[in-house]
């Protein structure tokens, strides 16, 4: 679902009430550029003796982050619904525009931001994704991180007590059109200030050649009324071009001062997506929002001073959605998203978790320490589908230059998993779908994550004889994982299943089928997604009274690796993992299957995860991990 800036609002509430009843929720960004070296610069790729440091990369990625900018955010909500049994998925896109809310009288305030484009994301962005860069500044949705918003507000207090302060007004001798003008303005005022009876209750100051004040004349009038004439006020009016000069009024300086505050608060505001206690009963299609509550709702963050008065006011029209309906199932909505435990989802995560702090909440940290324990508060679960594919693989297998289009192939058409798009959401169901869209690619990161790991988990249930209990969990000692203390709590370990290191057993290539012991074809001709529940217990049973392995395989990585080369993921034929096996000839010739009976994705307290959660695959540096719990105390 496209959610352009004049529908955010209106969607909002929604949106955040589907990533709250989310199972997890996958993201994607767009961004006008990256982390590049140069071919001919002093670190040349087609140079380097060896890969650089996760330190060294992290500040590579840091640079581009802060040079330049999110175009599009793409998040999936997947909800789990094991009644009608399927993973029910809405996806989500929204153009993010650089610019700023920017209103004559407050934008000043704001700090300035440079549009910076590389020409091969541009390139890449328009002539090869078919993205419409022009639409990000037409319809996108604003933003403001907390860093920002900060310096902001700072600037704003910072003119209005120099607006309130008394200043003379110092002008250099050399300056003569400001001598004479001041010595003009000042006439003018004396001269109203000081009749017997004054005609008006104010008096304007233009220029005297009939012109409109410039900016310099205007603080030159402001300076001398604070400085020579007590107990008046000045305001700039006729959009600034000329100043009008009264007696001080308390209760109207009250309402003045109220009046800039309302206009700056709603100002910063519309650029976050906050409503400003000050904000003013308008349609909300006149309103600019940003991205803010988005960021809040995927991190469970803050969402003091979120009104939804505005929101009833846009649904004035059912009778269903008044304001009490409103304010009752938007705090049903923050408590759950406030306590749940969110899981964040993506590929190649480790550059749009860079790019996502440095939008939502400021300058990046110089050490890549700092930012692992920073991103793991925010987010304390996370799984790279990168990382999940290619863990226990080298960086030069294959398998690591496969793009996500190619990942998520095999698993379009297994069925086992069902992966269903809400009805309000097919547009990513169609032949038209538009690969590298945010929203279209965090969608296909979503599919490959359930059905990767609802394989990857039925595959360990069968080698290790794990009992699946009714939620999709092990009945046997697990860790779990809590994002409170965000730790992994061990229980007692089963010794049956596991050997002294810890690992799983795995069973051992058979003569007449794959290395789980089960033919690679179906004796009646099925699908791999037909196969009995029978057959499926019988193939357990195969599997278990031929389980020896050796003590490598029993390593998680080792294990892992085993089962992705079941599941065939490397296969040069992306298509083979779906094969059905054997030929027309009758030959005897035999393909490579998905066979399972798991639909479900194991609960987050399995130990299936312990190897992947919070491990993000950066195949570009030394080691080509960062693992965001690496550093806790």
């Amino acid at each position: 679902m496209e959610v352009p800036q004049s529908e955010y609002w209106k969607n909002l509430l929604s949106i955040l009430e589907h990533i709250a009843n989310a199972k997890l929720v996958a993201i994607d960004l767009e961004m006008s550029g990256i982390s590049m070296r140069s071919r001919f610069g002093p670190n040349p790729k087609t140079h380097d003796n060896g890969k650089p440091s996760l330190q060294a990369l992290y500040d590579e990625t840091r640079t581009a982050a802060e040079t330049y900018q999110i175009l599009q955010v793409g998040i999936t909500c997947v909800e789990e619904d094991r009644d009608k049994e399927f993973y029910l998925v809405r996806p989500f896109n929204f153009n993010m525009t650089p610019l700023l809310y920017l209103e004559n009288r407050i934008k000043d305030r704001f700090p300035e931001r440079k549009i910076v484009f590389s020409s091969s994301a541009a390139d890449f962005l328009q002539n090869q994704a078919g993205f419409d860069i022009g639409k990000v500044f037409r319809e996108g949705v604003y933003y403001l991180s907390y860093a920002d918003e900060e310096e902001t507000r700072e600037r704003f207090r910072d003119r209005m007590e120099r607006e309130n302060s008394k200043n003379d007004a110092i002008i250099p001798p050399s300056d003569k059109s400001a001598l004479e003008f001041t010595r003009y303005a000042r006439k003018i005022i004396s001269e109203w200030v000081n009749a017997e009876k004054q005609e008006s209750n104010f008096v304007n100051v233009g220029d005297p050649k009939n012109g409109d004040l410039n900016g310099y004349q205007r603080m030159l009038v402001h300076q001398l009324v604070q400085s020579e004439f007590p107990g008046h006020r000045s305001f700039a009016r006729g959009n600034q071009s000329f100043i009008q000069v009264e007696k001080f009024n308390p209760k109207k300086e009250a309402q003045f001062q109220a009046k800039k505050s309302n206009e700056f608060n709603d100002a910063v505001a519309y650029q976050i997506g906050n409503i400003s206690p000050f904000q003013p009963l308008v349609k909300l299609t006149d309103m600019y929002p940003g991205l803010r509550w988005i960021f809040e709702a995927l991190a469970g963050g803050d969402f003091d001073g979120f009104r939804t008065n505005l929101l009833a006011n846009e649904y004035a029209d059912d009778p269903g959605l008044r304001q009490g309906a409103i304010d009752k199932k938007f705090e049903k909505v923050k408590i759950k998203l406030q306590k749940k435990e969110h899981v964040l989802v993506g590929h190649n995560l480790f550059t749009d978790l860079v790019y996502i702090y440095k939008a939502f909440v400021g300058p990046l940290p110089v050490n890549v320490e700092d930012f692992q324990s920073r991103i793991h508060d925010l987010f304390p679960i996370v799984f790279d589908t990168k990382y999940i594919v290619t863990e226990g693989h080298n960086s030069m297998s294959t398998v690591m230059r496969k793009n996500l289009d190619e990942l998520v192939t095999p698993f379009v058409k297994e069925h086992t998993t069902r992966f269903m798009l809400h009805e309000k959401h097919t547009a990513y169901g169609s032949s038209l779908a538009k690969k590298h869209e945010a929203g279209y690619d965090s969608y296909m990161t979503s599919h490959l994550f359930v059905k990767l790991s609802a394989s990857l988990f039925a595959e360990r249930q069968l080698t290790e004889n794990f009992d699946m209990n009714e939620d999709g969990g092990l009945d046997q000692g697990t860790p779990y994982l809590s994002a409170k203390s965000s730790r992994y709590i061990t229980a007692e370990d089963d010794s049956s299943n596991a050997s002294d290191d810890g690992g799983a057993m795995l069973s051992p290539h058979t003569s007449n089928g794959d290395l789980l012991g089960i033919p690679k074809t179906s004796s009646n001709g099925k699908s791999p997604a037909q196969l009995s529940e029978v057959n499926l217990q019988a193939s357990v049973k195969r599997t278990n009274s031929n389980r020896t392995a050796s003590k490598d395989a029993n390593l998680p990585s080792q294990w892992h690796a085993d089962a992705m080369q079941r599941l065939n993921v490397n296969d040069s034929n992306p298509y083979a993992v779906l094969a059905s096996g054997g030929d027309d000839d009758g030959d005897g010739a035999t393909g490579t299957t998905i066979e399972h009976s798991q639909k479900w994705i194991p609960e987050m307290d399995s130990r299936f995860w312990d190897i992947y959660v919070n491990k993000l695959r950066v195949n570009a540096s030394q080691g080509g991990v960062c693992d965001l719990m690496e550093h806790l105390d």
